[in-house]
């Protein structure tokens, strides 16, 4: 209900990725889909205007979104304000950067929508799998390709919707 109900439209930002709102009851199952437990962290690369940091939250996650683009990362931060003003606060936070400049290695999930920025995944994948800490997951959303990754496939995923990979114990 903190969100705009116009039509879903593609953006492009900043020449660098593609912003699609996610589908939040589709964000809602990838997170029951990868075991979500109250208190872990969630962070999602690229999360635009916040929705899937806002799903996390309410399902007890610490949120974390982090969003290169300004116009994006203010609509988020809008979001969480009118949130607030209404009683509502879910412990999200939001950093304005870009994705590949930030930690990977605290988060118990990891979201990355898969459609965006294709040119860098081969960095993308390299770094989650080597930083990724043990037993974090890792949820690709949105690809009919499944990546392929040094990392368990889950088999609660529900291709091409999502997919979800496991960090192995070392």
């Amino acid at each position: 209900r903190f969100f705009s109900n116009r039509p879903r439209v593609r953006h492009t930002m900043s020449g660098e990725g593609l912003f699609v709102p996610c589908r939040t009851a589709e964000v809602r199952e990838a997170l029951e889909a990868s075991d979500l437990k109250p208190g872990e962290t969630f962070l999602d690369l690229g999360s635009g205007d916040g929705r899937a940091v806002f799903v996390a939250a309410a399902m007890g996650a610490a949120g974390i979104g982090v969003e290169a683009d300004p116009a994006l990362h203010r609509r988020a931060l809008d979001a969480m304000a009118a949130a607030r003003e209404s009683g509502v606060n879910l412990g999200t936070n939001f950093i304005a950067e870009d994705f590949l400049d930030c930690s990977f290695s605290e988060s118990d999930i990891i979201f990355y929508y898969a459609g965006g920025n294709t040119r860098r995944q081969p960095e993308i994948y390299s770094r989650l799998e080597s930083e990724m800490k043990p037993g974090a997951r890792l949820i690709v959303y949105r690809t009919d390709r499944i990546p392929a990754l040094a990392l368990d496939p889950v088999p609660s995923s529900r291709p091409p919707r999502f997919h979800i990979f496991l960090k192995p114990a070392r």
